[in-house]
């Protein structure tokens, strides 16, 4: 069985997907995966396919870097979609990857910051800086 170099097809993936998602999607599948292959090599881990082993490791290493439980799951999201793009069993799927989420989400709390109600005087803010284009008129009759 040849050996996948994960940084390459990485690459690859990522010139694959250009285009069909957001710029910003695609840099953060970049980044996310890049510190998973990071963590794979320093750990004796192989990056792609994962293991759900790997995972789990990699998720406690983030939870130790005092990382925000959002910014956690969404880089399993991402080691999850990078597999998918390359037709490889997602190891995020496996019940030792969602255990150890859970005990993430624990230890770390996943309070959000609440946002702020739309007063009367909010609304009537955004309506007066709404122009009348279409795209206004919608966001206005909204």
């Amino acid at each position: 069985m040849e050996k996948i170099n994960p940084v390459e097809r990485l690459a690859q993936t990522i010139e694959l997907i250009d285009g069909a998602y957001a710029p910003a999607t695609i840099k953060s599948y970049r980044r996310d995966f890049l510190q998973f292959i990071e963590y794979c090599q320093i750990n004796g881990y192989v990056a792609l396919p994962a293991s759900k082993e790997s995972v789990v490791g990699f998720i406690q290493h983030i939870k130790e870097s005092k990382r925000r439980a959002g910014s956690i799951v969404r880089k399993v999201a991402s080691l999850s979609c990078i597999h998918r793009l390359n037709e490889m069993p997602d190891p995020t799927k496996s019940i030792a990857v969602k255990l150890a989420i859970k005990r993430m989400c624990r230890e770390v709390g996943r309070h959000q910051n609440q946002v702020e109600g739309v007063t009367r005087d909010i609304l009537e803010e955004m309506l007066r800086v709404t122009d009348n284009s279409l795209r206004g008129i919608r966001d206005k009759a909204l």
